[in-house]
C-alpha cells in the first residue's frame, strides 16, 4: 500500500495538468476525466505493477486520458452549439409570430407604427436581422431582473415556510440555494454568518442580507459603473474581448449606438476575422447605425485589419474605437500573441486603451473561468454581463467582483439598443434582491402551499 501512495505522489505533476485544463476549460467532462483517472490507479494498485510503471507507459496513459478527455470537449462543443441554434430557431419563430400578430386588420402592412430597433434581432451571430418595434420608455430594471429576484425568493420563501427557526441541515440547503446563483461560496457564506448573528430567519430576512453584502462586494472595485468616454487629448481604444455567444459582437455595436447617440465619433473594428458571420454582422449594424466598420478578407489576420483601422481613425479624427476580438478561448498563449500583437498595434496610435470583457450572465462558473483566462492574456478594466434578463443565476458579476477585482461597467437585459445599461450599484442590487412587489411563479406558490399544508396537518 505504501508502494502504492508513493507512485502516486510521484506521478501528480504528470497527471496535474491536463486535471487543470479540465477545470479551465469544460467543468462538463472534470468529473467523467477524473473517473477516468482513477480508474487507471485502481487497475495499477490491482495488478501491483504500480511502482514499475515506466515513464514512456506513463506518458502513453497520460496522452490516452487528454484523448478522451479532447473527445468531451468537442461533445461539449456541439452540445452547445446545437442549444445555440435551438435558441435561434425559437427567436425566429417569435418574430415571425409577432410580425403575423401585428399585420393584421392594418391594410396589409407588415410591423405596425413606429420605428424598428436593429438590435432585436432575435440572438447572438444570428444571420437574421429581423427587427421589432422599440418600446418608448426603458422597462425599470426591477422588471427586467424579475426572473433572477422571483425564482431566488420563491426558494428562500419555500425553505422558511411556517417556521420560526430552521434547523443546521436547512441552513445547509439555503447555502446551496445562493450558492446556485453563482454569487460564490463566500457570498453565500457570509450571508449565512450574518443570519446567524442576526438570529434573523424569514426570507425577506435573507434578501435583506444579501442586498448588503453585495452592494458592497460589488464596489469594492475601482470604476464601477463608470461609462466608457472620450479622452480629452487623444482617440480611445476598446477591446471588446469574449468568448463566442455571449453576445460580444452584438454588445460592441450596442456600446457605438450608446456612444454616438451621446455625440461621439465612433469607429468599429471587425478583428474577429475567423467568424466570417461576426464580420456581416459588424458591418450590418454598422450600416444602421451610421458608423464606419473596419474589416478584412476573409480569415485576415486580425492584426492587419486593426492595423487599417487604427490608420483609418486617425485619418477621420475618431474619438473612440470599438474592437470585437476573436472569441477563443482553447488556446491561451495564441490568444495571448494575438491580443499583444492588437495592443502594440493600437499604442502606436494611442495609450489611451482599455479592455473589456463580456460574459453570458446565464453561464455560471464558466463566466468566472473566462474573466481569470482573459485577465491574464489582457488586464481587463471592466466586464459587461449580457443576458441577465431570462436567467435565474445572474449573480456571476459578485464572484468576479470578489475574486477578481473586476469592476463591473454595464450589463444586458433585453435585445433593445436601451437594454444595455451602465451599472448603479444601488439600483442594481435593489432590482435583484427587492422583495416589494416581487411576484412569486406559480410553481414556487404551489410549493409554498403544499408545505403549509403538510405542517398544518
Amino acid at each position: 500500500m505504501e508502494g502504492i501512495i508513493q507512485s502516486f505522489v510521484s506521478y501528480v505533476d504528470t497527471f496535474f495538468r491536463p486535471i487543470h485544463i479540465a477545470f479551465q476549460t469544460s467543468p462538463a467532462g472534470t468529473l467523467i476525466f477524473l473517473s477516468l483517472v482513477g480508474v487507471v490507479f485502481f487497475a495499477m494498485g490491482k495488478s501491483g505493477r504500480s511502482s514499475d510503471l515506466s515513464s514512456v507507459e506513463l506518458a502513453q496513459a497520460t496522452q490516452r486520458l487528454e484523448g478522451v478527455f479532447g473527445k468531451l470537449q468537442r461533445m461539449e462543443a456541439t452540445l452547445n452549439d446545437l442549444r445555440t441554434e435551438t435558441l435561434r430557431n425559437a427567436e425566429h419563430l417569435k418574430r415571425e409570430l409577432f410580425k403575423l400578430k401585428n399585420s393584421g386588420g392594418s391594410g396589409g402592412s407588415e410591423g405596425g407604427s413606429g420605428g424598428s430597433d436593429p438590435f432585436d434581432y432575435g440572438g447572438e451571430d444570428d444571420g437574421g436581422f429581423g427587427a421589432a418595434p422599440v418600446a418608448e420608455e426603458a422597462a425599470p430594471l426591477t422588471s427586467k431582473l424579475q426572473s433572477f429576484r422571483s425564482g431566488l425568493f420563491g426558494k428562500i420563501k419555500n425553505l422558511f415556510s411556517g417556521k420560526p427557526s430552521i434547523s443546521e441541515s436547512e441552513f445547509e440547503e439555503l447555502e446551496a440555494i445562493l450558492i446556485s446563483t453563482d454569487m460564490g461560496v463566500e457570498t453565500a457564506r457570509e450571508c449565512l454568518k450574518q443570519l446567524r448573528e442576526r438570529g434573523a430567519f424569514s426570507a425577506e430576512d435573507v434578501m435583506e442580507t444579501l442586498k448588503e453584502i453585495v452592494l458592497r462586494e460589488i464596489t469594492k472595485p475601482a470604476g464601477v459603473g463608470e461609462e466608457i468616454v472620450k479622452a480629452s487629448d487623444e482617440m480611445k481604444v476598446v477591446l471588446v474581448v469574449g468568448v463566442n455567444g455571449v453576445g460580444k459582437t452584438t454588445t460592441t455595436a450596442k456600446l457605438a449606438a450608446k456612444l454616438t447617440a451621446e455625440g461621439n465619433k465612433v469607429l468599429m473594428i471587425a478583428a474577429d476575422t475567423f467568424r466570417a458571420a461576426a464580420v456581416s454582422q459588424l458591418k450590418a449594424w454598422g450600416e444602421r447605425l451610421d458608423v464606419p466598420v473596419v474589416y478584412g478578407a476573409e480569415n485576415s489576420k486580425p492584426q492587419t485589419v486593426v492595423f487599417d483601422g487604427m490608420r483609418e481613425a486617425a485619418e477621420k479624427g475618431i474619438d473612440i474605437v470599438l474592437i470585437d476580438t476573436a472569441g477563443r478561448l482553447h488556446n491561451k498563449s495564441h490568444l495571448m500573441q494575438e491580443l499583444e500583437g492588437i495592443k502594440n498595434i493600437v499604442k502606436k496610435h494611442t495609450e489611451t486603451l482599455e479592455s473589456i470583457l463580456v460574459v453570458d450572465g446565464s453561464s455560471g462558473q464558466n463566466a468566472l473561468v473566462q474573466a481569470k483566462e482573459f485577465n491574464e492574456a489582457t488586464p481587463l478594466s471592466g466586464v459587461i454581463v449580457t443576458k441577465l434578463d431570462g436567467t435565474p443565476k445572474g449573480g456571476i458579476s459578485v464572484a468576479i467582483a470578489r475574486e477578481l477585482g473586476i469592476p463591473l461597467r454595464y450589463i444586458g437585459v433585453g435585445e433593445s439598443s436601451d437594454d444595455l445599461r451602465s451599472v448603479d450599484p444601488k439600483e442594481f442590487v435593489d432590482a435583484l434582491f427587492s422583495v416589494k412587489d416581487t411576484e412569486l411563479s406559480a410553481h414556487a406558490k404551489t410549493r409554498i402551499e403544499k408545505r403549509e399544508a403538510a405542517l398544518i396537518q
